[in-house]
């Protein structure tokens, strides 16, 4: 017998000449196969590699520490444990959408949470904001699977360290590079294909890079999807990089880079439903999105209770858009942000952090199109507007200062204070906002936790908003008097640890909305609109440490706004009152794991058209809307199935995944399209309904 060294190498002594065989154990993996040698080959000196695998019958044990202790309104759930839930493609980041108060929407796949929109979110990626998290249409995220470690999911009542939104904070930690050897992953899917190279680059520095590229585009050819309207595949991409030097025990540098770009056509001829509509509208229809990042994080422990981190970086955002000759519009934003967070322990039981960011802004603007003011939920005719071209830079620096204090006043009691300071030079305005917390252990693993907040954003109308932010605050066709929206965060919640890894948490919110942001015919837009959303919710939990694990989300929850002018009272597109995903994971051997998730929530709501009037040409047709969102599309349910293959061949993991998207071929309508006299509509379903999607994921 020999014992092998740390690098795995060893020197075995015979005891005389003849026939052997050698194999190799080690705690925690399968022994190996044996393997025949002679004294010939040991005389002459013996090197023959032995690879073990790792017995899976024994569960592994992986101590985790949080990144931020706050539990109020927190959900974490770990990349591995996402990363092969059915339906979402390995995609760990749009798996979150089985997590309860959760809406989405199959043509817009950034998550509505609890009761705000999909804008009103802000997402981090290792502690810096970025431009956005999904691509085109919520296909995927901007993260492949291989690089997420967690994510933390604040969906209401979070903490005053984050930047000014009034829905919730999605916060990404990347995977750190690996440090004991070069290693590398390959991921191709049935519509992309993504690499990663990682690895040491001297005793202490490490570096992660990551890149990927959708590759429908180049298989598959235009088609038409309607009359007249000819669609191209879009195709979208994203990079990762991460350098990491342990300078020393109490500094740490880290480089981070990552961005995304999404790329999407259409052709609409004169005889399309839309040309006829709009005779402008024939021609080219181009949609080019995308952000790049890059920040130096220096991170310093300055004794064993006090930590400084600093954030230095850009956000540069590209916009381009165009829809035949009725549009045009460039944009591009360049955010510099300086950020430093300080976490110490003044006194025994308090940990404290106080911090600050400070952004400098700038977009550049040329838009070209026809423009008329339109009242909230109006049908217009865009042929009698004017046509405008605008080109515009400004700068809107932002500064918002923090500080917080965690004090556990009692061993089961913990509050949670906070104050949230922010100021714009564009608008002028200051906002101070206390943000509260209480956490009590009522016992060893049951948790009752509650919070309570103000917020502010940045003046919103969502995706509709021609431009976003600089057309919003434009003298031409948006209102430089806007103000910030605001809003009231109210969450109180129970959770509980049980036997067998189960854990059951309920959660009920409420939340306020003021100076909302609507199309007003008079000055474009205005803070005309307010609203409340109010929900309970309830998830079961299952882990990893038997061969079945899972989870089941339930929600019921209500959001609707008023247009303070007028009273009008009306549920927001995303409003989804019951919720329900079920997500059942076994492992059946090392080999072979399976899954399925069943999905269901209510229609979205919708606008109908309750008739149609002719346009000032007295040749085309525009619809009369009926009360907005007034109708709801029917109940949306699906199953989906996913089977994974794993093998190891030497230094190579390799796992192969089919799934079965919508297995029981469910037609699920999303809203109805009409002709161009908008005399006849028609169902939109969602896609697909009925789809296999594959892939094979190899490691190194």
């Amino acid at each position: 017998n020999a014992t092998s060294d740390e690098r795995g190498r060893f020197t075995l002594t015979l005891p005389a000449p003849g026939d052997y065989t050698l194999g190799a154990v080690a705690v925690g993996f399968e022994s190996a196969r044996q393997i025949p040698v002679t004294s010939d080959n040991t005389a002459r000196g013996l090197t023959k590699k032995i690879f073990l695998r790792q017995d899976f019958t024994i569960p592994p044990v992986v101590v985790r520490a949080e990144r931020n202790a706050e539990r109020v309104s927190k959900t974490i759930i770990t990349g591995e444990e996402l990363s092969q839930v059915p339906g979402a493609n390995g995609d760990p980041l749009k798996a979150l959408q089985t997590l309860p108060g959760i809406a989405v929407s199959e043509y817009f796949g950034a998550p509505a949470i609890r009761g705000s929109n999909p804008e009103d979110n802000v997402y981090y990626i290792d502690g810096v904001p970025v431009g956005f998290l999904f691509h085109i249409g919520g296909l995927t995220s901007v993260l492949p699977t291989h690089v997420v470690d967690d994510f933390n999911l604040y969906a209401a009542a979070f903490g005053p360290e984050y930047a000014d939104v009034t829905g919730a904070v999605i916060d990404v930690a990347l995977r750190k590079p690996r440090t004991d050897r070069l290693g590398g992953k390959i991921d191709i899917s049935l519509i992309a294909a993504s690499g990663l190279i990682e690895g040491p680059i001297s005793a202490h520095q490490s570096v992660l890079f990551s890149a990927r590229r959708s590759y429908f585009d180049f298989l598959f050819p235009p088609f038409e999807s309607e009359p007249g309207v000819t669609e191209y595949l879009p195709d979208y991409s994203d990079y990762q990089g991460k350098y990491i030097w342990e300078i020393n025990a109490a500094n740490t540098l880290t480089l981070n880079t990552h961005g995304a770009a999404d790329s999407a056509k259409s052709t609409h001829s004169a005889n399309s439903d839309s040309a006829k509509r709009d005779p402008d509208m024939a021609g080219n229809h181009l949609y080019n999105l995308s952000y790049h990042t890059q920040n130096i994080e220096w991170n310093t422990r300055i004794n064993a209770t006090a930590v400084n981190k600093t954030y230095l970086g850009r956000t540069q955002k590209i916009l381009s858009l165009s829809n035949g000759t009725a549009l045009r519009m460039n944009e591009i934003s360049d955010d510099l942000f300086l950020r430093d967070e300080f976490r110490f322990e003044p006194a025994p039981n308090h940990a404290v952090m106080i911090g600050g960011n400070y952004s400098r802004l700038g977009l550049s603007q040329d838009f070209d199109f026809k423009y008329i003011a339109c009242g909230f939920g109006e049908s217009c005719d865009l042929d009698a507007g004017v046509r405008t071209q605008y080109k515009n830079n400004f700068l809107v620096q932002r500064v918002f200062l923090f500080a917080k204090d965690r004090w556990r006043v009692a061993p089961d009691l913990t509050l949670i204070g906070g104050l949230h300071w922010t100021r714009d030079d564009y608008q002028e305005r200051t906002y101070i906002e206390p943000r509260l917390g209480v956490e009590w252990d009522w016992t060893a693993r049951t948790l009752i936790s509650a919070g309570w907040g103000k917020y502010n954003q940045f003046p919103q109308f969502g995706e509709s908003s021609l431009g976003g932010l600089g057309a919003l605050l434009s003298d031409v066709f948006g209102n430089p008097n806007l103000q910030s929206q605001r809003a009231t965060h109210s969450v109180l919640g129970m959770s509980q640890k049980l036997d067998a890894g189960w854990t059951w948490k309920l959660e009920g919110y409420y939340k306020t909305f003021e100076d909302m942001v609507i199309p007003d015919r008079q000055v474009n837009y205005t803070n005309g609109a307010s609203g409340n959303a109010h929900g309970v919710e309830l998830l079961v939990k299952k882990d990893r440490s038997t061969p079945w694990s899972g989870w089941l989300s339930a929600t019921y929850s209500q959001s609707r706004r008023r247009i303070d002018a007028t009273g009008q009272n009306f549920p927001i597109s995303f409003d989804q009152p019951v919720i329900a995903t079920g997500v059942l994971s076994y492992k059946h051997s090392a080999n072979w794991s399976y899954g399925a998730r069943w999905t269901y929530h209510s229609g979205n709501p919708y606008t109908p058209v309750i008739g149609r009037t002719l346009k000032a040409d007295n040749k085309t047709y525009m619809p009369v809307n009926g009360e907005y969102n007034s109708l709801r599309a029917p109940a949306y349910h699906r199953l989906d199935l996913r089977a994974d293959k794993h093998l190891v061949y030497n230094t190579w993991k390799v796992n192969l995944y089919l799934e079965v998207i919508n297995a029981y071929f469910r037609r699920n309508i999303q809203g109805y399209e009409y002709n161009a006299d908008f005399s006849e509509r028609k169902p939109s379903y969602s896609l697909p309904f009925f789809f296999p999607f594959f892939g094979v994921e190899m490691e190194f």
